[in-house]
């Protein structure tokens, strides 16, 4: 055979590339001619038999075969000699060989046909597949094993073989599929996994890369087309695949109704939490509108209080106020009567004085309650102008000087030599003369009036060392009629800081006050220039 080798399609082979290749072949390789004597071996197919290549060459290749394969293998050729009708020729078949020793074992055997010098030989390719066999033999003794141990299991199991399933009883009777029947589908993963079995797969696919160190809870497709869950622990080795499947399926379903039953709750709370809400809302509106009628109830009351204890007041004042002067007046003109001589003339011109005096007191009572009027009215409306306080001071020491006693009086201290105001002078000296008599009035101690003039305002403090106000009394003090308790036995009608409260509105400015019982009080006037009418009233 130092021939070039020349197969079937047509292919030269340099003969000494071809020995090294097959002798370093792992597979037994065997080349007989038509006659089907062996022509060639390489080491692997002595190793195998337990024969010497000199024992071979030239030998039946059949006496490598137990019968009756040996006693038929001559016929093998003759047939395809005549006939040309492949039986094994480039198809490949697991067959029995037999050892020198007559043992047998399986093989794997792939023949081709060649040509070689103008004659016809055929090429055997020879894999062992004894240990394969003993592997498969042990795995399904395993497998048997396992599956008489999981018979009686309470759970399912699964045993996977390449792509081969072996289900106990308990699993069959989960999902109602048999061995054979399971293994006949042709996509048995998707049948049990319904619709979503890609995700399903997916997860089987990466806890398989873990080895399965989780337990997941499948949702399963049963035969009878009914719905199982089960809880799935696996575990892999060499061999195959162990999966221990538990029925959870009630403990599911409870799990769920549960969870309805909590959403069907929840709903529920809230709807009555959110009609129990309402009603504490309409509760809570009733409840204000309640305290709401209760508080003008309560005011209206007040009021109505006030208004008697007003009524009260302005009865005790006006017939306190109007008597007074008037039993002054009538006093008097007995007494002016009786003074008929020319040297008793002191005496008429001292009672005339007492007159006069008690005449403008009422004239002023009468003034203070026309002014009330016509303000509460709407008739009062300021005429803006510029008004020289320097010159009003004159014309203010003048109005107030019978107020107060002899050597009292009313120090002025302004910021500016000339001050000027944008205002109404007849309201601003009203104001003015009110409070500085006021001043006078309530004590003993001389008064001071600072004015301080801005851009555009006028800022005036009036301050005394009197009586002061009481604490109880100041909320009331620009109320109409009303009298601090400490100052009812001093003459006057209530109504005089009432008057000039309005008349600070109409000129829209603020008054404020500070003042202690027994230490004297402060007022803070604050005048803005007005440069067109005030239609506050």
């Amino acid at each position: 055979m130092s021939e070039e080798f020349t197969n079937n399609k047509g292919i030269k082979f340099e003969p000494n590339v071809s020995k090294a290749v097959i002798d370093t072949a792992i597979d037994g390789i065997i080349v007989i001619d038509a006659g089907g004597r062996i022509q060639m071996i390489n080491p692997s197919i002595t190793n195998l038999f337990g024969y010497d290549e000199e024992e071979l060459i030239g030998e039946k290749i059949n006496m490598l075969m137990p019968n009756p394969d040996r006693e038929r293998h001559d016929q093998y050729i003759k047939n395809y000699r005549e006939t040309g009708e492949r039986k094994i020729i480039g198809i490949g078949r697991e067959v029995v060989a037999q050892k020198k020793d007559g043992t047998t074992f399986p093989i794997l055997l792939a023949i081709s046909e060649a040509n070689f010098g103008g004659q016809k030989y055929f090429a055997g390719i020879l894999h062992d597949l004894s240990e394969l066999k003993e592997i498969r033999k042990e795995l399904k003794q395993s497998e048997m094993r396992m599956l008489h141990l999981s018979e009686n299991l309470p759970v399912g199991a699964v045993y996977r073989i390449e792509d081969q399933l072996y289900l106990n009883r308990k699993i069959q009777q989960i999902i109602g599929y048999s061995d054979e029947e399971i293994n006949s589908l042709q996509a048995w993963f998707k049948a049990l996994m319904g619709t979503h079995w890609e995700e399903y797969y997916e997860m089987y696919l990466q806890d398989r890369l873990r080895n399965f160190d989780q337990v997941r809870t499948y949702r399963v497709n049963t035969k009878s087309g009914g719905i199982r869950w089960v809880d799935f622990a696996g575990y892999r080795d060499g061999k195959g695949e162990v999966w221990i499947l538990h029925d959870v399926t009630q403990k599911v379903n409870i799990e769920s109704e549960l969870i309805t039953l909590n959403e069907q709750l929840e709903k529920r709370v809230k709807e009555k939490t959110l009609a129990l809400k309402e009603n504490v809302i309409a509760l809570e509106e009733a409840n204000k509108k309640l305290v709401k009628r209760e508080e003008e109830l309560e005011q209206s009351l007040s009021m109505e209080r006030e208004l008697n204890e007003l009524k009260s007041r302005f009865v005790s004042t006006a017939s306190h106020e109007f008597r007074t002067p008037l039993s002054s007046i009538l006093s008097s003109v007995e007494l002016i009567e009786m003074y008929s001589k020319e040297e008793q003339e002191e005496k008429r011109n001292k009672h005339i004085n007492r007159i006069r005096k008690s005449v403008k007191t009422l004239t002023d009572i009468l003034n203070d309650f026309l002014s009330l009027g016509k303000i509460e009215e709407g008739k009062v409306t300021p005429t803006i102008a510029e008004v020289n306080f320097n010159e009003s001071i004159e014309s203010l020491k003048e109005e107030i000087q019978h107020l107060g006693t002899s050597d009292q009086k009313v120090i002025f201290r302004l910021n500016k030599v000339d001050i000027r105001m944008l205002t109404d002078k007849k309201i601003l000296h009203t104001i003015l003369t009110n409070l500085l008599g006021n001043a006078l009035k309530y004590s003993e101690e001389d008064v001071y009036c600072e004015v301080v003039k801005g851009d555009d305002h006028t800022a005036i403090k009036i301050i005394d060392r009197g009586i002061g106000i009481p604490k109880k009394d100041q909320k009331h003090l620009f109320s109409k009629f009303f009298r601090a308790e400490n100052a009812e036995a001093i003459e006057g009608t209530g109504l005089g800081l009432s008057i000039v409260k309005k008349y600070i509105d109409i000129l829209n400015g603020e008054i404020s006050f500070e003042s202690k019982e027994g230490e004297g009080t402060k007022f803070k006037l604050t005048i803005p220039d007005s440069h067109e009418e005030n239609s506050h009233y």
